[in-house]
C-alpha cells in the first residue's frame, strides 16, 4: 500500500465513524446470511451471483481465465441477467490490464433499466465498487471515497445488504490506508472480514490476516503485525497456497529486518524469493527488484547490480512499464554508488521516458473515460427524451383540447429542462476535459531546459568535474521527481511546491554559474500548514524571469521570490531587475501562453473556493520603481481539502 498521500479531511472522517456506528447499531441478521442463496431470485441468477463469488476470489485467475467457456451461450433477455455478464466480461478485461474496456462495461450495467434499490442492491453494489477500484489505480483521494459512501449507505440499510459488500468495504479499508489513516482502515477491515462468510476457504482467512498485518506495521507495531503473518503463513500452509506461502515469507522478512534482526529478515526474503522463483508469480519482476534493495542496503552493490539486471530483463519482457520504471532507476542509484556515471546518467534517461509513457497512458485512459463517460449520457437522453415523446403523441390522441393545451405547456417546459440539462452537462463536460488538458501540459517538463540541463551536465562530465556532476545529477533527478509526482495530483502541499521551486531554482543557479543570484522568502511556520494549492503555478513565472529577464543582462541578475498567507489566499510575488517588458521575436508565444493557462487555472480555481484569484504582471520601469518585472498572484489555498 501506498503510503505517501498524507491528507486528512475531517468532514470525510466524520461521515467514516457514523457509519461504524450505524454499522455496530444494526441488530439485522448476521452478516454471513447475506452469503446464503436467496430463494426469491431465480436458478440462473443465482448461478451468476456465484460466478462473482469466483471471479472476486483470491484464486480467481484460473477461472477468469475459461470465463468465455464458462458462460453460458443462452441467457435470458433480462437487464440483471446482462449486467452480470457485463461485470464478469469487465473484471476479465480489467485483469487484463484493459482498464478502458473495462470501465466501458462496468458503466453500462443497469444503464437502460430502471434501477430498483430494493432489488438491485447486489449489481448496484458491483458496478460502483468496479468503478472506484479503477478510480484507485490511477489516484485515491477524498473525492475516491466519496465514491464508494452512497453503496456503504445503502449497503446499511435492512433488507438491501449485497453479499458483495466485503469487497465494498475492502476497498474502503485499502483507500484509508493509502490515505495514512491505518485506525479506519482496520475498521473497515473487520467490517469487510466480518461481511465476507466463512466458508472454510484458508486462502481467503489468510489473505485477511495479511492484511491486517500490513495495518498494524503501518502503527509500527510490530509484534502485531508479525502475529497476524504468522496466522497468515500457517493458514496459506493449510490451503496449500504456495503463493500466499511465499508472500507472507516475504512480509515477514521485511518486519523482521524493521525491527533490527538484519539476517533473519534477510534469509527470509532469499526463502521467499526463491519460492516465488520456482512458482514464476506474476510479480517475479519485483521479486528480483526487492532481491536488489536488500544487497543494496547491505552495502553489496556488485549483488544488487545481479538482481537489478534480472529484474529488468523480465519487465522488458513482459513489457511492464510500472516495474521498468522502478528498475531504471534502482539500476541508475546503483551505477552511481558504483561511479560509473554514464551508465547511471543513462538509466536516468531511460526511466524518465518510461515515466512520460506511463503519465501518457494513464492520460488517454482517463480522456478516454470521459469521453464514455460524455456518449452514455446522451444516449440515455435520447432513449428518455424518444420515451416522452412516444407517452407525449399518445396523450395527444385521449385527450381534448384542455389536455393538448397542458400537454403543449408540459413540453415546452420539458424542451426546457432539457435544454438547461444538455447545457449543464456539456459546461461539466468541457471544465472537465479544460482540466485533463492542464493537467496534461502540468505533466510536461520544457523539452529545452531538459535538453540544456543534461547538456550541461554532459559538459561538466566531459571536463571531468565528478564532484559537480553528481551534485548536479542529484539536483536534477530530485526536481524530476518532484515534477512527476507533483504533476499527478490536483492539488499539493505548498512544502512540496516550495522545495520543487527551490530545486529549479538551484539546479538553473548551477547551470549558469553566477549569472544571478536568487531568494526565497517564506513566511515562518509554512512548512507545518496543511495547506493545499495547485502545483505548477509559480515555476513558469520564475522561468520567465531567468529566459526573459535576467538572461540577457551584462551584469548581475537577481530573483526575488516572496510568498506570504493572506486572508485565505496566498500571495506570491515573483520580481527580477532585468529589462522589463521588451519586445520579443521569438518564445513570446510560449510565455503568452502560459500566462493565458495560468489565468484559466486561478479562474477555475476562484470558482470552485468562492475565493478572489488574481494575477498582476507589473512592468517596473512604468511606475518608477526600477528596472525588471514583478508578477502578483494571489492564489486561494485549500485546508485538508476544504476551501
Amino acid at each position: 500500500m501506498e503510503k505517501n498521500l498524507r491528507s486528512r479531511h475531517p468532514a470525510v472522517s466524520a461521515l467514516l465513524f457514523l457509519i461504524i456506528v450505524l454499522l455496530q447499531a444494526c441488530t439485522g441478521k448476521p452478516d454471513g446470511a447475506a452469503m446464503q442463496p436467496d430463494i426469491s431470485l431465480s436458478e440462473e441468477e443465482q448461478l451468476y451471483r456465484a460466478y462473482v463469488d469466483s471471479a472476486l476470489s483470491r484464486n480467481s485467475a484460473g477461472f477468469l481465465s475459461r470465463l468465455d467457456s464458462v458462460l453460458p451461450a443462452k441467457f435470458r433477455d433480462d437487464y440483471r441477467i446482462i449486467g452480470y455478464r457485463q461485470f464478469l466480461q469487465g473484471y476479465k478485461a480489467y485483469k487484463k490490464g484493459n482498464k478502458a474496456a473495462a470501465a466501458q462495461l462496468f458503466h453500462r450495467m443497469l444503464h437502460y433499466a430502471k434501477v430498483d434499490t430494493a432489488r438491485d442492491y447486489d449489481l448496484i453494489t458491483l458496478k460502483e465498487s468496479a468503478l472506484v477500484r479503477i478510480q484507485m489505480d490511477s489516484s485515491v483521494g477524498a473525492g475516491t471515497f466519496a465514491l464508494l459512501v452512497p453503496v456503504m449507505q445503502l449497503n446499511e440499510r435492512q433488507g438491501t445488504r449485497s453479499r458483495f459488500r466485503w469487497w465494498t468495504y475492502n476497498l474502503a479499508a485499502e483507500i484509508s490506508f493509502r490515505a495514512g489513516d491505518p485506525n479506519r482502515a482496520s475498521q473497515f477491515l473487520d467490517v469487510s472480514q466480518q461481511a465476507f462468510a466463512d466458508t472454510g476457504d484458508y486462502s481467503v482467512r489468510a489473505q485477511f490476516m495479511s492484511q491486517h498485518s500490513r495495518i498494524a506495521s503501518a502503527m509500527d507495531d510490530f509484534r502485531k503485525a508479525l502475529y497476524y503473518e504468522d496466522s497468515a503463513y500457517a493458514l496459506a500452509k493449510k490451503a496449500g497456497d504456495e503463493n500466499m506461502m511465499a508472500i507472507s515469507t516475504a512480509a515477514k522478512g521485511v518486519l523482521y529486518i524493521r525491527m533490527g534482526d538484519r539476517a533473519k529478515g534477510y534469509a527470509l526474503q532469499n526463502e521467499a524469493f526463491e519460492l516465488k522463483k520456482k512458482l514464476q508469480t506474476p510479480d517475479l519482476a519485483q521479486e528480483y527488484l526487492n532481491m536488489a534493495y536488500s544487497h543494496y542496503d547491505e552495502q553489496d552493490f556488485t549483488g544488487a547490480l545481479k538482481y537489478a539486471r534480472a529484474a529488468q530483463a523480465i519487465a522488458e519482457s513482459k513489457k511492464d512499464e510500472e516495474a521498468k520504471f522502478r528498475t531504471y532507476e534502482e539500476l541508475a542509484k546503483i551505477y552511481r554508488s558504483l561511479k560509473e556515471y554514464d551508465s547511471a546518467f543513462n538509466y536516468l534517461i531511460m526511466a524518465f521516458n518510461t515515466s512520460e509513457r506511463i503519465s501518457a497512458m494513464q492520460k488517454r485512459e482517463e480522456l478516454a473515460a470521459l469521453d464514455l463517460n460524455y456518449n452514455l449520457r446522451q444516449q440515455k437522453q435520447r432513449t428518455e427524451q424518444l420515451s416522452l415523446q412516444n407517452k407525449s403523441q399518445a396523450t395527444i390522441l385521449k385527450q381534448q383540447r384542455f389536455l393538448i393545451f397542458a400537454f403543449g405547456f408540459s413540453l415546452l417546459v420539458s424542451v426546457l429542462l432539457a435544454y438547461v440539462f444538455i447545457r449543464q452537462r456539456k459546461l461539466r463536460a468541457a471544465n472537465e476535459s479544460m482540466e485533463l488538458e492542464q493537467r496534461l501540459l502540468r505533466s510536461q517538463m520544457d523539452p529545452h531546459f531538459i535538453f540544456n540541463t543534461l547538456s550541461s551536465l554532459q559538459g561538466f562530465i566531459r571536463n571531468d568535474e565528478k564532484d559537480k556532476s553528481i551534485r548536479y545529477l542529484n539536483q536534477f533527478a530530485r526536481l524530476l521527481r518532484v515534477s512527476l509526482e507533483n504533476s499527478r495530483e490536483s492539488f499539493v502541499s505548498l512544502e512540496k511546491e516550495v522545495d520543487g521551486l527551490k530545486n529549479y531554482l538551484s539546479l538553473q543557479y548551477m547551470r549558469f554559474e553566477n549569472l544571478f543570484d536568487y531568494h526565497i522568502g517564506l513566511y515562518e511556520g509554512y512548512d507545518e500548514d496543511e495547506i493545499l494549492i495547485p502545483p505548477m503555478l509559480i515555476q513558469p513565472f520564475v522561468e520567465n524571469a531567468i529566459q526573459y529577464g535576467v538572461q540577457n543582462l551584462s551584469s548581475k541578475g537577481h530573483i526575488e521570490v516572496g510568498i506570504e498567507r493572506m486572508d485565505g489566499i496566498l500571495r506570491c510575488t515573483i520580481e527580477d531587475n532585468g529589462n522589463g517588458m521588451q519586445p520579443r521575436v521569438t518564445g513570446s508565444g510560449k510565455q503568452s501562453l502560459s500566462t493565458y493557462i495560468t489565468r484559466e487555472r486561478l479562474e477555475l480555481l476562484s470558482k470552485n473556493t468562492g475565493k478572489k484569484a488574481d494575477l498582476r504582471i507589473i512592468d517596473k520601469a512604468s511606475e518608477g520603481k526600477g528596472k525588471g518585472i514583478l508578477v502578483i498572484m494571489d492564489i486561494p489555498y485549500l485546508i485538508n481539502g476544504k476551501a
